[in-house]
């Protein structure tokens, strides 16, 4: 029950498609944990942005002579970028410095920052390196308004002089192949990743490792590498929040990334809700065989529930009946489901077939009970550790027997060497109709009569019949006088028994002092 932060484990090796995972399980992104055990819960549409350089965009030179910058005039990102005062002296270099400053009083609302374009004194070079904020309001370089003419020279209105190098990569739940730059998997926003770093440095790659991190790596210093400059931010709109814990596990990888040995950036970890138990199951010779089952959460909804793949494997040479080759010997592909209030819904499969591989009977089929749909009996899915709480198989080894005993209601039963117990027979009892009417026979026995009707005969403890009692002696069975007359002769032998052990004493205290 519940959910266990544990690492996130595919196999990630590189094939013929850059970056690509042979043999990975792309895993539901919205289902995943960070480093510290937090659950992403992502919804759709949140998500991140990412950007693998700066946005930049430098305008012609700047005029001199007088200049205003009205509202509506210049528009950066959304916003009017106006002068504080018309410059005094109206040089091309003091109008540059004035629209410069006008700009860099408006960063925290736009994410712009300007500058002069070095060598040149009267251009001007806009800059955004995609760190500020959360809304597209303060991401990339987007310009608009009338432009006033001289003023802002090359930076016109026409989105010419725009540079988008930010993107937002947005969680979609719905869709099985997701458009561009949204994702649903982990493979999904690798690759969304990598389109955009190997626009930046044609040789970078972006691979998730073993444990879950993902590597942004710019090692190589072939044809079109290239120096990146990496952001990564919170994602928000009008409709959705910023997700407070998947953007900063990939914050890590934001930074100046050059080309050559060493240059990789890593994320942090990102982890699965797994759990892992195992069973015995014994085939037809009494050989045990021990089942791992391996749980994985792989899908979640706000409405309906979540989703748990589990995975069996089962110690070789058996093998699950339908497994794929060459690992036959473990079964992928069941789905256990939970709905909102965290009781199990539904197991597919139920049962497995597996085939010895010693001799014995095969296949054998193995029913799976994880509980009572739509209640609490089993499974569980509730926000907590993960645990095995219970577990119970009928299956077992072969053993010897070793002893028997029986009970109130006349069963023999064997215990056995592998620790079971079994009914191995039943002892009848009689009841009469007038047990008052049956005959002495002496020795404590009786005798049908006529008078005490036929015997019923059934099991002890019911029908009116009495409880059978091992190992006991009935008071009406006793002869006090031949018992009295035992206990005597026990207690006579005690005494003789002492006596002899007094005269031995006496025996040695002679000959000790004969010595003296």
């Amino acid at each position: 029950s519940g959910s266990q932060v544990t690492q996130f484990s595919p196999t990630y090796a590189l094939d013929a498609v850059a970056g690509a995972g042979v043999g990975e399980i792309p895993e539901d992104m919205g289902v995943l944990f960070d480093s510290t055990g937090r659950a992403f819960d992502l919804q759709n549409g949140q998500g991140m942005w990412v950007g693998f350089r700066d946005a930049t965009s430098a305008g012609a030179a700047v005029a001199a002579g007088s200049i205003t910058l009205n509202v509506g005039d210049f528009i950066l990102n959304g916003t009017s970028i106006t002068l504080a005062a018309t410059p005094a002296t109206n040089t091309a270099t003091d109008n540059a410095l004035a629209i410069i400053n006008a700009i860099n009083n408006a960063t925290a609302n736009t994410g712009i920052t300007a500058g002069l374009n070095a060598p040149a004194t009267d251009q001007i070079l806009l800059t955004n390196n995609n760190r500020t904020g959360t809304t597209a309001a303060t991401k990339n370089i987007t310009i608009t308004g009338t432009a006033a003419g001289q003023a802002i020279t090359g930076l016109n209105t026409a989105g010419a002089d725009d540079d988008i190098s930010a993107y937002e990569y947005t969680y979609d739940a719905v869709n099985g192949v997701p458009a561009l730059h949204t994702f649903r998997t982990t493979e999904d926003l690798r690759e969304a990743l990598m389109l955009e770093a190997t626009a930046v440095s044609a040789t970078a790659l972006v691979t998730v490792a073993a444990d879950g991190k993902f590597e942004v790596d710019n090692t190589s210093t072939g044809v079109g590498s290239a120096a990146m400059n990496i952001s990564v931010t919170g994602l928000s709109t009008a409709t959705v929040n910023d997700n407070n814990f998947f953007a900063p596990n990939f914050q890590s990888i934001q930074g100046t990334l050059n080309t050559g040995a060493g240059q990789i950036r890593r994320s942090q970890p990102i982890n699965a809700a797994t759990h892992t138990s195992s069973l015995d199951v014994f085939d037809s010779l009494g050989s045990k065989h021990t089942v791992t089952i391996d749980f994985r959460k792989t899908q979640q909804t706000t409405s309906t529930g979540s989703v748990w793949d589990y995975t069996l494997t089962i110690p070789q040479p058996a093998a699950f009946v339908g497994a794929a080759a060459p690992d036959t010997n473990i079964l992928r592909g069941g789905t256990v489901s939970f709905n909102s209030d965290g009781a199990i819904v539904g197991v597919n499969p139920g049962s497995f077939d597996f085939i010895p591989g010693n001799g014995s009977a095969s296949p054998q089929t193995i029913d799976l009970d994880f509980g009572t749909y739509n209640s609490f009996d089993g499974l569980t899915s509730f926000d907590s550790p993960s645990a095995t709480s219970g577990l119970s198989q009928d299956g077992y080894p072969g053993g010897d027997l070793l002893g028997i005993r029986i009970d109130q209601s006349g069963t023999l039963i064997g215990s056995f060497s592998n620790g079971r117990s079994f009914g191995l027979a039943q002892i009848a009892m009689a009841k009469f109709v007038n047990n008052e009417g049956l005959a002495a026979d002496g020795g404590n026995v009786y005798l049908q009569s006529a008078n005490s009707g036929d015997p019923i005969i059934g099991t002890a403890a019911t029908g009116g019949r009495g409880f059978i009692q091992s190992a006991a002696l009935e008071a009406s069975n006793v002869d006090l006088s031949r018992s009295l007359t035992q206990l005597i002769i026990i207690q006579r032998g005690y005494q003789a028994n002492g006596k002899t052990i007094t005269t031995s004493d006496n025996l040695l205290e002679t000959l000790i002092g004969l010595k003296r």
